[in-house]
């Protein structure tokens, strides 16, 4: 299975979506053979020194991401789009991968800005 690579992944350190613990997830990863895999918590970067720990410990590549908001107004605009025939929020979610350490840094600079 080492030829797919999970690139949308969630810890118990995701505000929303947690799933499992870092070592749970670096376990069952090294279990199926893979090579790599992505943590993209929701909103934060909490999990990426144990996530880049455990992987390496492991031997698996960790891939460093984070899965955002991206509002459609302005990012302090907390009320839904109301109609009579939708429900629709004020903003959409995008996942972002650093390529490299300058990546990283730029994935902490958005993190540490959003409100």
């Amino acid at each position: 299975m080492a030829d797919f690579v999970h690139l949308h992944n969630h810890t118990d350190y995701s505000l929303l979506d947690a799933a499992q613990t870092v070592e749970q997830m670096c376990n069952r990863v090294d279990d199926l053979g893979m090579d790599s895999i992505a943590v993209t918590d929701h909103g934060n970067l909490f999990a990426m020194i144990p996530f880049y720990k455990q992987a390496q410990a492991k031997g698996i590549k960790p891939i460093i991401g984070c899965e955002i908001y991206v509002a459609v107004n302005s990012h302090l605009d907390r009320k839904h789009i109301v109609t009579p025939t939708s429900n629709k929020r004020n903003y959409h979610h995008l996942v972002l991968l650093a390529q490299n350490v300058d990546g990283y840094k730029n994935l902490m600079k958005l993190c540490s800005i959003a409100i």
